[in-house]
């Protein structure tokens, strides 16, 4: 498993897992009493185990969908061994790359 690649105010984290069988792009999602993995292309839950709150499948979905990109190329830098940090460190990252100060 990556380390946490994004969490959201104690209340649930991501991750990635190095050792995948197939590379379909997904995170998984855990939480106090819940665990859920979602599709990285449109947010989709694959599979769950507890009650997810609607209020964080919401904010994980708009996360992946504000930032997919990177999340996307965390799975396959994970698959890779290349662990990619967190993902204000790949937004600061994709900043730095394309000449921004935004």
């Amino acid at each position: 498993m990556s380390p946490a690649f994004a969490s959201g105010d104690r209340r649930w984290t991501i991750y990635f897992y190095a050792e995948e069988r197939h590379r379909l792009p997904h995170a998984a999602v855990r939480g106090p009493g819940f665990a859920f993995t979602v599709r990285l292309s449109d947010g989709a839950v694959l599979a769950s185990r507890g009650d997810v709150p609607a209020r964080v499948l919401r904010e994980v979905q708009l996360l992946i969908g504000q930032h997919r990109d990177l999340f996307v190329q965390a799975f396959f830098d994970t698959l890779d061994h290349r662990f990619p940090g967190t993902l204000d460190e790949a937004i600061e990252r994709q900043r730095r790359e394309q000449g921004g100060n935004e």
